[in-house]
């Protein structure tokens, strides 16, 4: 009624800032924009933060303390991938200081590394993935240790992150470091893929 009284077609609400990417790679990856994955951080050994501040931004009942309590853990691993050193990169495993606007590049990279190192869970891929044999021509023959350089860090570390998804059970949290960044849609659709085949 009020569109109409104002004589406009247009509504604008928060997603138009941020998150439409997020629910719109969802929506592609699990088939709708409403299904979209949690961190489930409390059965996780690995815990991967990406663009995530927890230690101050929280988004997890008693975040601080669960995070401090991850991270002494010795068998589990916390990693965070952010350009800053936060509280939480901080107090992670493992900091991959990525260089600011190159996610998308550096998960690109870390795809390909899972594919060619044969890290993949083809059982969970037959099982649960379709179309994959369709997208993974998409990371043949691509350079990861050139990317991985370009985004200003260690090839050796990123590698073993990536070996890590493959042997543990990992969760994922983005957040806006991704959601308000360059090539924030293309970055969350290749996260999922990587969470996905490892």
């Amino acid at each position: 009624t009020l569109m109409k009284s104002i004589g406009s077609r247009y509504y604008y609400n928060a997603l138009g800032q941020e998150l439409t990417g997020l629910f719109w790679a969802y929506g592609r990856a699990l088939g709708k924009q409403y299904k979209y994955a949690i961190p489930d951080e409390h059965n996780c050994d690995m815990f991967v933060g990406i663009g995530w501040n927890g230690m101050v931004s929280h988004q997890l009942p008693r975040a601080p303390l669960f995070l401090r309590e991850f991270a002494k853990n010795p068998d589990k691993l916390l990693v965070i991938i952010d350009p800053r050193k936060t509280e939480t990169a901080g107090i992670a495993d493992i900091h991959l200081a990525v260089k600011p606007g190159t996610d998308a590049l550096l998960t690109k990279a870390m795809i390909s590394m899972v594919i060619d190192e044969g890290w993949t869970d083809d059982e969970y891929i037959r099982d649960h993935v379709s179309g994959y044999d369709e997208i993974k021509g998409w990371f043949a023959g691509f350079d990861a240790r050139a990317a991985v350089e370009f985004c200003g860090l260690d090839y050796e570390q990123v590698r073993e992150v990536c070996r890590q998804l493959r042997l543990r059970k990992a969760c994922c949290h983005p957040d806006l470091g991704v959601y308000m960044n360059r090539h924030s849609t293309l970055t969350l659709y290749l996260e999922i893929i990587l969470f996905a085949i490892t």
